[in-house]
């Protein structure tokens, strides 16, 4: 039995750290937040919402109001929920926290009288961000610095597992230069994960991303964005390119490119969203999908759905 333990163990330790990606941006290749999953992952660089801490905390240093996020995901195997949090403090810069649940289907142990293993991840971040400027208009603040602290308890029947991590980040806005932004990030420095015997160090990963907002007027807007993530254990590297049209700012349209070293892990994805604005008041519906390639003759996708309120 402790045998079929251990193979169970090493085999969740393998998905475990799929959360990390969720809290802490793509260290896996598979992004969650639908803007960003649909933009190829391609959000290191962005900056301005709630969804920058889970890719870049600096990015929350250009938040500037409070900003609340709900997501549901249905994956393949598992399903996500999500619930995020950030603003600016009194104190100075931009304070912004996350809750992450992710629910996994019993692992039958076929053959065996035993009852099926149930598990799942819960995550929390806290993350802060502070702004600078580097020009002579000081109330344009074009460089941010973060970090994000996140804390992982995962479950697998009995037993337990806890670990702790951060990611260190900063974006910067070129003076002269509005219409490009670049991000640098490094994800997941901190402890390992132990099931029993079997213990496995998070995955360490170096992220660069650029933005460049190509069109910006009143009834049109168009971004650009790409990344470049390259884990720092491994041979291979992974990137997002993703594009965003936005009509009159109230419908988005999205698609992405995800390329990997293995060829049936690049995709394309896509996503739409609609926003409502009311003065200082925004309400925000995102929907994105991203195909899962299995093998040359098997597809499914995942789907993301979230609500970001603003205020």
């Amino acid at each position: 039995m402790k045998k079929i333990n251990l193979f169970i163990s090493g085999i969740i330790l393998s998905s475990v750290a799929w959360p990390w990606a969720a809290i802490a941006g793509d260290v896996f290749p598979t992004p969650f937040l639908p803007r960003a999953v649909a933009m190829g992952g391609a959000y290191a660089a962005m900056a301005g919402d709630v969804y920058s801490m889970a890719y870049n905390p600096a990015g929350l240093g250009q938040v500037r109001n409070a900003q609340v996020c709900l997501l549901h995901n249905i994956g393949i195997i598992d399903s996500r929920e999500y619930v995020a949090a950030a603003g600016p403090i009194k104190v100075g810069g931009t304070l912004g926290a996350g809750l992450l649940y992710r629910g996994l289907p019993p692992i039958e142990n076929e053959g065996a009288v035993d009852p099926a293993v149930k598990s799942s991840d819960m995550a929390v971040n806290v993350s802060y961000a502070l702004a600078f400027s580097t020009g002579q208009a000081v109330e344009e603040k074009n460089l941010s610095a973060g970090v994000n602290i996140k804390w992982l308890r995962s479950v697998l029947g009995e037993y337990t597992a806890t670990c702790m991590a951060a990611d260190l980040g900063v974006w910067w806005q070129p003076v002269g230069l509005k219409a490009i932004q670049l991000g640098l990030v490094l994800q997941n420095l901190g402890t390992t994960l132990k099931y029993i015997e079997v213990e496995e160090s998070l995955p360490l990963n170096l992220k660069l991303g650029t933005v460049c907002h190509i069109l910006q007027d009143v009834n049109h807007e168009v971004t650009l964005a790409a990344d470049i993530n390259l884990p720092l254990a491994a041979d291979w590297f992974y990137a997002g390119l993703g594009a965003e049209y936005c009509f009159n700012r109230l419908i988005v349209l999205r698609a992405g490119y995800q390329y990997q070293d293995e060829s049936l892990a690049s995709v394309i994805m896509g996503g739409v969203g609609l926003r409502y604005l009311l003065g200082s008041f925004e309400v925000q519906l995102d929907y994105a999908f991203k195909p899962v390639v299995f093998s040359e003759e098997t597809l499914e996708a995942e789907h993301f759905l979230s609500l970001t309120i603003g205020f």
